[in-house]
């Protein structure tokens, strides 16, 4: 996969209709960054609202830039429409949520690890024994939240985070706050890259969710370092801006109105909005990427249902008619590989003759 030549495609599908893109790019960021916003009133119900609308909503904004090859329009009627067709069968699981969700919480884990131990050492560096002697008396008292009163415990808590200048407070939120945009950047990577089964689940119809997704993780490792490194070199900006985002609001809500509560929700909305400077280009990218990695999915696949077949009659004994519907099976999967094979070649023979006239 040659970074070029998946920037070249990017490039014309964008400029094929680079006013629906923005509209597509723009409102998708608003859209999450609204229901991120929903946690000020309702704290943690984002996390249900991520499955049941930014998911699907994203899906039918990535069918509608999809479609706009074939027609070039946007309308809420179709949007909806899209929306409700993310919960069949075909579409409900590409992005694998769960999955994602449980492996952003082991990056997760071990970035607070890590993080902790070099705040803890800093801090007790620069503090002395009065970071660790409040740091013991802090985690002593969550241990014997049992045996204090509601009040003392409040109070004592209190008095540890806000002791010698709020240390252990800055501490705290040093943190959970890098912690929570790691989190997000983690979570955004892994929805992404899930994502491409739903371009193959329209080149491959009639195979299974199952199917689809390891003919797409078979491709992928196909090409290995050359897919992520085109997949990071197209996509990169929509990372940084998020964390720029992110950064940038955290820090106006810890020193322009000294609020640590909202520093990560605040950060993780600014983040999103500023990602509608690149999201019109996002969508554009993946389908090149997409028509890139095409190729190895269709031969994955191939290759996955002769396996299939082939495992079948290793399992089964099957009379002579069986076995030979299923040896035929075999063959034409065999022919098919290998005409594919052909018809790649000479691509590549063309490529090396322009390289060297």
């Amino acid at each position: 996969m040659k970074i070029k030549e998946a920037f070249l495609r990017s490039k014309d599908i964008y400029r094929a209709h680079p006013l629906n893109s923005w509209v597509l790019g723009i409102s998708l960021a608003l859209f999450i960054a609204a229901v991120v916003a929903i946690d000020f009133i309702y704290p943690g119900l984002f996390y249900l609202f991520i499955p049941l609308l930014v998911l699907p909503f994203l899906f039918a904004f990535m069918m509608l830039n999809y479609s706009l090859s074939i027609k070039d329009e946007v309308s809420v009627k179709n949007t909806f429409r899209l929306f409700g067709i993310y919960f069949t069968r075909p579409f409900r699981s590409s992005f694998r949520v769960i999955l994602s969700f449980f492996k952003m919480i082991i990056v997760q884990f071990i970035f607070t690890i890590l993080l902790f131990g070099i705040l803890y050492f800093s801090y007790s560096g620069y503090y002395g024994n009065v970071f660790t002697e409040n740091f013991t008396g802090l985690i002593t008292t969550f241990t014997n939240q049992t045996t204090m009163s509601t009040s003392a415990y409040n109070t004592a808590i209190e008095g540890y985070l806000s002791a010698n200048g709020n240390m252990l407070q800055n501490f705290t939120y040093a943190l959970i706050i890098p912690s929570d945009f790691v989190a997000v950047i983690v979570f955004c990577f892994l929805v992404s890259i899930e994502s491409f089964s739903i371009y193959a689940r329209l080149s491959l119809p009639q195979s299974t969710q199952v199917f689809v997704r390891m003919s797409v993780k078979r491709a992928i490792k196909k090409q290995r370092n050359n897919f992520y490194g085109s997949y990071l070199a197209l996509n990169w900006p929509l990372f940084v801006l998020l964390v720029i985002g992110m950064v940038a609001g955290s820090l106006v809500m810890l020193f322009l109105f000294n609020n640590v509560n909202y520093a990560s929700i605040v950060g993780v909305i600014c983040g999103f909005i500023l990602t509608s400077l690149f999201l019109p280009f996002y969508f554009n990218n993946m389908q090149s990427l997409y028509s890139l990695l095409e190729p190895d999915v269709k031969e994955s696949s191939q290759e996955l249902a002769r396996e299939m077949l082939s495992n079948i009659r290793m399992q089964r004994e099957l009379n002579e008619q069986e076995a030979k519907d299923l040896q035929d099976a075999i063959d034409a999967l065999n022919k098919e590989i290998d005409n594919q094979k052909d018809k790649d070649e000479p691509l590549e023979e063309d490529k090396d003759k322009e390289k060297d006239p």
